[in-house]
């Protein structure tokens, strides 16, 4: 039955992508997720007489769906406010939920351009999982059916309280904050509480979720930002709050000595989330390979909840938590739910918190998006949420792993965003030992603890001042290395995470803000040296969550385009989420983005000058929106990253050296020295989309060592000697260290590193 539903909602997107044309020719029609609904222009023919009081009104508002003749701006919206009129909840196009004042005629809905008004239908309240029967016993205690329930965010949390009270519901959870409880009522009783006129929307409780088990830093060149010499880069997250929500305690552990804040945590259930937490800051004193991102973070823990109405946000709130890791499974394509709104709400009214989840291990399963195995299976509401980050795993080869799970959302947003390291990782054990794991698990605590060290980096740059989430979103998205096809895809997201080259972006300022209203239009110059190969221009900003009723997650949609002196515009890199696959693999293509928060245009050799950016509100009901925009810019230059310098290898070990340059015409020749660059010896040479080698360590004594790659004249090598001697840097013998995932699961499946 779920398959089918969201089957068809992959169908409903060949109309998403036509719906201003479709909206143009039918105004009166509302495509919404459970089909099409006719609004008449009716306003002039209100009459209070028709609001039904045991199903709209609460005290003196009562709750419809109207829609507008033109979108309000934020100036008329406040008018709208000051006479009692409350727009909660938008549906593309020009349609919102609304609270009205009892009392109010048609002549006051005329004069505030409202054209239609309708009850809103009682079935639409109701979510699909709450039709199909039998519930799973997960959904079921001592005889109560748990579920999530959105009541009108214009009533205060106490009155709601009551009345919830008053009708026999029982509060499971809520956090005081967002407009959403865990509630547990009746089973027989899910349609009488729908009609009930405080209620929004119920859907079953989200499904409790399962952890996503299955040389991360040199991958992500974290090794490049947090350095082994004493002149070069030291973003550790010192003093930056990240949260692991996660299994409970951590155990002791010299990797986190004095950097855990567990006050909140109430029980113990394995030892996954001490994985996770030495991903996102292990410190790596035992062992120097178990070193996570953010080795100075301070790391707080808390049990997994899967309806984000824990204490998550009052750890931003009280104890400046900042980023958030939560590698947990949460059923497969669950579409954009209560959770994801709740997500998406506390990080819109919270522009500086982050949260960050494993897109999932279900890389193989057909999850009912329509294009069968392999597509869809993002595992979880709260990965489909459109502020956080879904993140895909790589083997460390920067191969897609064969579990990932891939996108693209429910909506046919891009899903997941963007790659990390997520195979044979090395991990921290209570009682200072170490294991070997794999799964999204790993990968999305690697981008956690680089958002903390990008905190960092911003926060040294810029006087102390917080990064907000949507700027550093945006600088992990635009400067990652790309992989698969070019540009954006379904599997790699953007590309696997380049911490160098982020830090570079905050640290040469290479970003602006700025705020759109509904038809608006502003410019923006963005200097362009010369040599550039590559001109990347992203925008993206925090949207309003959606409703639960429309087709799209989308709320305010931005577009941007880039002057052409010689022809058309640029325009940004899309993708086709027909439930196909040719299709959903089709490399991106420039054209108009109507589904997602994150932007971005490519200009091949742009030449030296500006670039006249416009950004344009298109459809922007809760403005003004606020964006960021940050660029980024490839030469014909090569940038070793690995050795970086000051790294101590141990003959007969195998190192992955990594480096970063654009295109992929021409070989690449690696070299070694060992005697600080005067003689230099062939290690290998590669193909032009190579960007790593695995490199036997010679069987020699120096500390004077150096590796150069090159081609074409274009060279790049560590800043500083690395050295190698008997003994340096051996690690325990990770073959007698315990695997977790399950023995015989294959792995390993992509395209070239560029």
């Amino acid at each position: 039955m779920k398959q089918t539903a969201t089957a068809s909602l992959a169908i409903c997107l060949f109309f998403l992508l036509a719906l201003p044309r479709l909206s143009a020719q039918h105004s009166d029609l509302l495509y919404l997720r459970s089909g099409v609904l006719l609004l008449p222009e009716n306003a002039g023919d209100f009459d209070m007489k028709e609001v039904d009081p045991e199903t709209e009104r609460v005290g003196d508002q009562f709750f419809r769906l109207i829609r507008f003749e033109q979108i309000p701006t934020a100036g008329q919206r406040q008018r709208l406010a000051e006479d009692g009129i409350l727009l909660l909840d938008y549906i593309p196009h020009k349609a919102y939920i609304a609270s009205l004042p009892a009392g109010i005629g048609a002549g006051q809905l005329l004069d505030a351009g409202i054209r239609s008004l309708a009850p809103i239908p009682q079935h639409l309240k109701v979510a699909q999982n709450l039709l199909e029967l039998p519930y799973p016993d997960w959904a079921l205690r001592h005889g109560k059916l748990e579920l999530s329930l959105k009541y009108y965010s214009s009533l205060p949390v106490e009155e709601v309280l009551a009345y919830c009270s008053a009708f026999g519901i029982e509060i499971v959870r809520h956090n005081g904050r967002n407009n959403f409880l865990l509630a547990a009522i009746d089973p027989e009783k899910v349609a009488e509480i729908a009609r009930l006129p405080f209620v929004a929307y119920l859907e079953l409780a989200p499904e409790p979720g399962e952890p996503e088990d299955f040389k991360g830093r040199n991958l992500h060149r974290t090794n490049a930002i947090d350095t082994e010499f004493p002149s070069g880069r030291h973003y550790t997250g010192e003093g930056v709050h990240a949260l692991v929500r996660d299994d409970g305690f951590v155990g002791a552990h010299i990797d986190f000595h004095n950097r855990l804040d567990q006050e909140d945590v109430n029980s113990d259930s394995g030892t996954h989330g001490d994985q996770v937490s030495s991903v996102v800051g292990g410190a790596g004193n035992l062992d120097p390979k178990a070193k996570g991102m953010a080795a100075g973070s301070i790391i707080h823990t808390l049990n997994y909840v899967p309806d984000f109405l824990d204490s998550t946000l009052s750890l931003h709130l009280n104890s400046g938590v900042l980023v958030t890791n939560t590698s947990y499974s949460q059923g497969c394509n669950e579409g954009y739910s209560v959770t994801s709104q709740t997500v998406d709400q506390q990080l819109y009214a919270h522009p500086t918190f982050l949260h960050v989840f494993s897109a999932g291990n279900a890389g193989a399963q057909n999850c009912g998006y329509g294009a069968g195995s392999g597509w869809g299976n993002i595992t979880g509401g709260h990965k489909q949420s459109k502020n956080s980050m879904a993140v895909a795993a790589l083997t460390s080869e920067g191969l897609l792993s064969n579990f990932s799970s891939r996108g693209p959302a429910t909506d046919g947003r891009l899903k997941p965003d963007i790659a990390g390291f997520g195979e044979d990782v090395m991990l921290a054990l209570p009682g200072n030992t170490y294991s070997i794991s794999d799964g999204t698990s790993y990968s999305a605590p690697a981008i956690a603890g680089i958002a903390a060290q990008l905190h960092q980096a911003y926060s040294e740059s810029n006087a102390g001042q917080i990064a907000e989430a949507a700027l550093l979103k945006a600088v992990m998205l635009n400067t990652a290395n790309d992989l698969g096809n070019e540009g954006p895809d379904f599997k790699f997201g953007w590309g696997h995470v380049n911490a160098y080259r982020a830090a570079l972006s905050i640290e040469e300022k290479r970003f602006f803000e700025g705020e759109i209203e509904q038809d608006g239009l502003t410019q923006h110059l963005i200097d362009v040296p010369a040599g550039v190969l590559q001109a990347r221009i992203m925008v993206c900003w925090s949207d309003p969550e959606g409703s639960e009723f429309a087709l799209k997650a989308l709320v305010n949609d931005l577009d941007m385009e880039i002057e052409n002196p010689a022809g058309p515009p640029f325009r940004p890199l899309i993708l086709n989420p027909s439930p196909s696959p040719a299709m959903l693999d089709l490399p991106a293509f420039p054209g108009r983005d109507s589904l997602n928060n994150v932007e971005q245009i490519r200009i091949s050799n742009p030449g030296p000058g500006p670039l006249s950016l416009f950004i344009s509100g298109t459809e922007i009901p809760f403005g003004p929106q606020k964006y960021w925009v940050t660029y980024d810019f490839y030469y014909d230059e090569i940038t070793l990253t690995h050795p970086y310098g000051g790294e101590g290898f141990a003959p007969g070990e195998v190192e992955i050296i990594h480096w970063d340059a654009h295109g992929v015409q021409d070989s690449f020749l690696v070299e070694y020295s060992i005697d600080n660059g005067s003689t230099w010896t062939s290690a290998a040479t590669l193909a032009g989309n190579a960007r790593l080698l695995q490199w036997t360590v010679p069987d020699q004594v120096t500390g004077k060592a150096f590796v150069r790659v090159s081609r074409n004249g274009i060279s790049g090598q560590n800043e500083i000697p690395f050295f190698y001697r008997r003994g340096s840097g051996q690690s325990p013998d990770r073959a007698g260290m315990p695997r977790v995932h399950p023995p015989g699961v294959g792995f390993g499946s992509g395209g070239p590193n560029l």
